[in-house]
């Protein structure tokens, strides 16, 4: 599910390869579209167009407005875990082939690949405006999404971390990661 801050509606993604928009206020289905395959990771851009992380190892750009595939953004051989739009020109995606890469979703350029050969990348956040942290099962690892430098690694075997979220309501203070463990 992502919240889109230029329309207002809730999409939702699906396996059965369908994008929904919704009302959040009255739950009322606004409209759908459907994609080639398995929708596993949804984020906004910030002209509002929306950004869908498949099962089939790619990236979509949709327009809203009609409903359309303006761009697909390929180089994954894994599967879409997660996207996250760090400014207008910077989109960074997830994924089960454990990297993260770097794209600018305005011409579908990939600008930088970080594999990191560890374990599936799960999320990647951004901490500030040069570092981001990407969690991965039992490892976070923070590093310079410009330089392409690793920071710091951590590791705890006896620590899942599955899923995280960065909490920065307000945008003035330093970020909280927020990790879910199992």
């Amino acid at each position: 599910l992502k919240l889109l801050k230029v329309t207002g509606y809730l999409a939702s993604g699906s396996l059965d390869y369908t994008i929904r928009l919704w009302n959040p206020v009255t739950g009322s289905f606004i409209s759908s579209f459907n994609d080639e395959d398995e929708i596993l990771a949804l984020e906004e851009l910030a002209n509002g167009n929306l950004v869908t992380g498949s099962r089939g190892r790619y990236i979509s750009i949709w327009s809203l407005l009609p409903n359309q595939k303006l761009r697909t953004l390929t180089g994954h051989t894994g599967w879409v875990w997660s996207l996250n739009l760090i400014d207008s020109n910077t989109l960074v995606s997830s994924s089960l082939d454990l990297t993260a890469k770097i794209w600018n979703p305005n011409n579908g350029s990939m600008l930088r690949e970080m594999n990191f050969n560890l374990n599936i990348v799960r999320r990647t956040h951004e901490l500030n405006d040069d570092f981001l942290i990407s969690t991965m099962d039992s490892y976070m690892i923070i590093w310079n999404y410009k330089t392409g430098i690793i920071i710091k690694t951590y590791q705890n075997n006896q620590i899942f971390f599955p899923n995280s979220e960065i909490i920065n309501p307000s945008g003035k203070h330093k970020p909280i990661i927020v990790l879910l463990f199992l």
